[in-house]
């Protein structure tokens, strides 16, 4: 497992290549592997808070994220354990599961990330930015789209020189639990249980990965909840691509990912209708490195993003955007200095009154932000 919760089922060939196994204590039991990392930052913030409101500036500093996983080898080398914790804020179990894994099919049970969105199988800590984003947020957190839980998955690969892969997978669904999820800004979810043999949301994805190139699509029939102790089922699809080159002086790195499917946030002037609406969502993220050719090098990396939402196609004006640059320098996959600035913003008729998140975080925002961080 990466640090931090990267994917070694959708993680690129020579990025596993030079990763370094961390600190172990091995016996005939088998062999245990422990990682971490540790993220600090400052935010310097301008933003509005509602329509019509002043801009209001703010500066914050927090401890983003300590995390700590596990990750046992037994003797049996296709069967391993992997448990990780955030224990900034709340402590709280991350991933948690068994792997058995061939030459060809692998299996997992436990609670994972779900194998949507390249960006989103990244670690914080692997991707260039000091935080996935906004658009990030408002698929996982209110629209429901991937996140982890609870679930099954299982996997066949070729070794051919297009590595393909298919993926299928089935996760335990959530409902909202808190009537109150509209107004302070945050949805309240527990799983869904003893309610309903079609509690889960299934999952498939295919991908190939010639060279440092890796392509993938993927179709979610996810369990959401729109409303207070409400689910359905929405189905979303999307495709998505990464590129990771080494080169002679240091190495370039692409993301991007678009992905499309079924609504509830909708304005609340809009005829009422049957049917969901429809929302689609694109994210570019691009990154140039100095350096860093191997693990714990010198480098400086530069990097861009830029994502946009619209929740419903048949509502004009509701457009969601964000963007940033920045610049990371340190030891490469070890330590690292991240400045970066961001900027976001929501057209007028996005529905954040229904959601409750942009009102909770603004409709507008600029920001600086400073981050420190380490892994080992």
């Amino acid at each position: 497992m990466g640090l931090g919760g990267e994917d070694p089922e959708l993680s690129s060939k020579k990025g596993k290549k030079r990763r370094k196994k961390g600190p172990h204590a091995g016996n005939a039991l088998g062999e245990l592997r422990l990682r971490g990392r540790v993220l600090a930052q400052a935010d310097l913030m301008r933003s509005r808070p509602a329509r019509g409101a002043d801009l209001k500036n703010s500066l914050d500093l927090e401890l983003d994220s300590a995390r700590i996983s596990f990750e046992y080898q037994s003797p049996l080398q296709w069967l391993t354990a992997v448990a990780e914790f955030e224990l900034a804020g709340k402590p709280d179990i991350k991933d948690a599961y068994i792997q058995a894994r061939g030459d060809n099919l692998a299996a997992r049970a436990g609670q994972f990330k779900l194998p949507v969105g390249i960006i989103d199988q990244e670690s914080p800590w692997t991707l260039p930015t000091v935080r996935r984003g906004l658009i990030h947020d408002l698929l996982t957190d209110w629209l429901d789209v991937g996140g982890r839980r609870p679930g099954l998955m299982l996997s066949a690969r070729a070794h051919t020189w297009l590595h393909p892969r298919l993926i299928l997978g089935a996760f335990q669904g959530s409902v909202v639990s808190n009537t109150d999820w509209d107004v302070i800004g945050e949805r309240e979810l527990d799983r869904i249980e003893r309610a309903s043999m079609k509690a889960q949301s299934l999952v498939i994805r295919a991908q190939i990965e010639p060279g440092p190139l890796t392509v993938g699509a993927w179709s979610e029939l996810r369990a959401a909840s729109p409303s207070f102790m409400r689910t359905k089922h929405y189905l979303s699809a999307g495709i998505d691509a990464k590129f990771d080159q080494l080169l002679s002086n240091g190495g370039i790195r692409v993301w991007l990912d678009a992905q499309t499917g079924g609504s509830w946030y909708e304005h609340s002037r809009k005829t009422v209708d049957t049917d969901p609406a429809i929302y689609w969502s694109g994210r570019l993220l691009a990154a140039y490195r100095l350096g860093g050719l191997e693990d714990e090098e010198p480098y400086v990396e530069g990097f861009g993003l830029f994502g946009a939402l619209d929740p419903d196609l048949d509502t004009s004006r509701d457009l969601v955007w964000e963007s940033a640059l920045g610049v990371s320098a340190g030891y490469y996959r070890r330590a690292r200095l991240t400045l970066q600035a961001e900027a976001r913003n929501a057209a007028t008729n996005f529905p954040n009154t229904t959601g409750g998140y942009l009102a909770f975080l603004g409709v507008e925002r600029y920001s600086l932000t400073l981050q420190a961080g380490v892994a080992f």
